[in-house]
C-alpha cells in the first residue's frame, strides 16, 4: 500500500536562549549572526519506497555562522520549540539531523544540542530526514519549528 504523507519543516531563527540549555549553548552578549537557507526546508512527498526504507530526506541546508570577529570561535546549537510535528502526534524526535559527511544521525530534541564548533565565518552544511512509519503516520502535512543559536567563545 502506498501512502501519501506531506512533510514540511519550517526552520526559524531565534537568538533567545533556553534556560534548560547545556552550558555550551548558553548565550552570552557576544552572539554570532546565524542565517539559514533554505528557510523553510520542505521534504518531498514520500513514496512507497521511502516508507520501505523508513525515511525521507531533505536537501542540504546551509547554516552560516558569522562571528563578530574574524577569527572568533563559536558553538552552533539546535533545538525544537515543538514537542510534535503537528496535530497528528508525530514526535519531533522522528526528525533527525546530520552534519553533512560527518556520520550518524541525531534526533531533534527540545533541549539544545551542540551541532558544531568552529572559528571564523563558516557555512555548516546539514541534512534532515524524517523517519516514516506506515503503521502509525497519518497522511497529512507535518511541520516543526527549529531554533538555531550560536554562542561566541
Amino acid at each position: 500500500m502506498i501512502r501519501s504523507l506531506g512533510l514540511g519543516v519550517c526552520l526559524l531563527l531565534f537568538l533567545a536562549g533556553d534556560a534548560s540549555a547545556q552550558a555550551a549553548c548558553d548565550l552570552g552578549s557576544d552572539r554570532p549572526k546565524v542565517d539559514v537557507a533554505p528557510d523553510p526546508v520542505v521534504f518531498p512527498n514520500p513514496t512507497g519506497m521511502d516508507f520501505y526504507v523508513g525515511w525521507v530526506m531533505s536537501g542540504t541546508v546551509t547554516v552560516r555562522v558569522n562571528p563578530r570577529g574574524r577569527k572568533k570561535s563559536w558553538t552552533l546549537c539546535l533545538a525544537s520549540d515543538d514537542l510534535d510535528m503537528g496535530g497528528y502526534g508525530k514526535p519531533v524526535s522522528d526528525l533527525e539531523w546530520q552534519v553533512e559527511g560527518a556520520g550518524g544521525w541525531t534526533p531533534v530534541d527540545l533541549a539544545n544540542q551542540v551541532v558544531l564548533q568552529g572559528a571564523g565565518r563558516s557555512d555548516v552544511l546539514l541534512r534532515f530526514r524524517a523517519l516514516l512509519f506506515a503503521d502509525r503516520d497519518a497522511p497529512g502535512s507535518y511541520d516543526a519549528v527549529l531554533r538555531f543559536t550560536a554562542k561566541g567563545t
